[in-house]
């Protein structure tokens, strides 16, 4: 039986082919990261978490919304035409 729930620090392909490989039904990214960039450069801060949500739902991983989301970067983020299938 794998986890139902990872807590990502890093979320680059490695880890989530691990967290897949494992049995992981959904992942939190931490969106510090983008939060602390967003005011600077949103499609800076936006560019490798869109990478990762893509690649975590193309391994059929759910993603959870994570900390330091609020509901301005959060609907930027959401606002982003994105080709990814709808989360489990």
């Amino acid at each position: 039986m794998g986890h139902t729930f990872l807590h990502l620090r890093r979320h680059g392909s490695r880890e989530l082919d691990e967290a897949a490989r494992l049995g992981t039904q959904r992942v939190e990214l931490l969106y510090e990261p983008y939060a602390r960039l967003y005011p600077e450069d949103r499609a800076a801060a936006v560019t490798p978490f869109a990478r990762a949500a893509v690649h975590a739902t193309s391994l059929g991983l759910g993603l959870n919304a994570g900390h330091d989301l609020s509901l301005e970067n959060l609907r930027y983020f959401s606002e982003q035409r994105l080709s990814w299938p709808r989360s489990p």
